[in-house]
């Protein structure tokens, strides 16, 4: 007879005979990141990229959260209104960044998609034209869906911080 205890040990078993992904990032310092929820993470992406920007001294740096169908975050730098599109994913098993959630009807210029690694995060940054074109391959979320997209890029891709300032100056 199966008691639910029994069940719950038995789970246990197998789970601690498993090598899983998550064990990559007990300990490690983005580990609370792979915890959080999908919301979750796209508020802390939007914070930090609104923080990243004023680090920068860039002006008028505004996050639109809430509000459907607009970008998610804006600033204005050489007389031009930049508008982003913020994407998080994690790091997966295969070592890639599967960014999700991204759709052709959202106002924006760009696409700004953290990658969180254990200890380490990247960034790159996509001309709204590149993600309408061909330059990145998007693929919808469901099969036979045509309004939501998902982008899987390598971590080799992405790019550090240390350029940050000076790509977005080329924007």
């Amino acid at each position: 007879m199966i008691t639910q205890d029994i069940a719950q040990d038995k789970l246990l078993e197998i789970v601690q005979k498993n090598e899983f992904v998550f064990n990559k990032w007990i300990g490690k310092e983005f580990a609370d990141l792979k915890l959080a929820s999908t919301t979750e993470k796209g508020n802390i992406a939007e914070d930090f990229l609104v923080a990243i920007l004023r680090a920068c001294d860039y002006k008028d740096v505004d996050s639109v959260r809430g509000r459907k169908g607009q970008h998610d975050v804006s600033f204005k730098h050489n007389g031009k209104k930049i508008l982003f599109e913020v994407k998080m994913a994690t790091r997966d098993t295969s070592n890639n960044f599967q960014f999700n959630g991204i759709r052709y009807d959202t106002r924006y210029t760009h696409l700004f998609c953290l990658g969180i690694s254990p200890d380490k995060i990247g960034y790159l940054i996509v001309s709204k034209k590149e993600v309408v074109g061909d330059n990145y391959r998007l693929v919808p979320m469901a099969r036979g869906s045509n309004s939501s997209f998902k982008l899987t890029r390598p971590e080799r891709v992405l790019k550090t911080f240390g350029n940050f300032q000076m790509e977005i100056d080329n924007l």
